[in-house]
């Protein structure tokens, strides 16, 4: 069974969490932690997951949520290594919702036909949200020479409302893609 909890700095699981997310999520996908908690005062969340191991609860993950009005974005979402494959993430995933009741969660995730080494790995990602109850929307977008794709839980997603969401932060700027074939795209317009 895995539970979620906002933790803080001070947290004795936030240096796992940190491990985790520079472990997890390659240097030209990752923000500054430490920088962007002081940057999003509001609404920023780091949530680490717990898997109960008998009577003793073990950090098995994290979730760095953003959150604004009734939309919360998955900024980053990692299950430790070792504890991978067993389906802690899908209940991760659960604890989550039951943490953002009413909420639409938005979770980004790699643009499959922009790639030509791991398609199959990023068209297994799209299920797995699937399975938790997340669909694809039409939002499309380019963000450090990475293109994703939007999934949405507990509602729609439109192109203007993510825009509203991110407005006002120059420096996580997107540009928004033509759709196209591995590899080959055209950029149209910053945000």
């Amino acid at each position: 069974m895995v539970t979620g909890r906002i933790i803080q700095r001070d947290d004795p699981d936030f240096a796992k969490l940190s491990a985790l997310y520079r472990e997890a999520f390659p240097e030209n996908e990752r923000l500054d932690l430490e920088r962007s908690l002081d940057k999003w005062t509001e609404g920023n969340d780091l949530i680490a997951f717990d898997e109960a191991e008998g009577s003793v609860k073990a950090f098995a993950g994290f979730v760095w949520m953003l959150t604004k009005g009734d939309l919360s974005h998955i900024l980053y979402f990692a299950i430790a290594e070792e504890k991978r494959g067993r389906g802690l993430g899908s209940e991760a995933l659960d604890a989550l919702r039951k943490l953002y009741p009413g909420e639409r969660i938005i979770a980004d995730v790699e643009d499959p036909d922009t790639a030509c080494d791991n398609a199959a790995e990023r068209r297994k990602r799209i299920r797995f949200y699937e399975q938790a109850g997340y669909h694809l929307t039409d939002v499309r977008y380019l963000w450090q020479d990475e293109f994703y794709i939007m999934m949405v839980s507990g509602g729609e997603l439109t192109k203007e409302e993510f825009e509203a969401f991110w407005e006002g932060d120059e420096e996580n700027a997107v540009t928004y893609p033509e759709e196209s074939d591995c590899g080959i795209i055209e950029e149209h317009g910053n945000k």
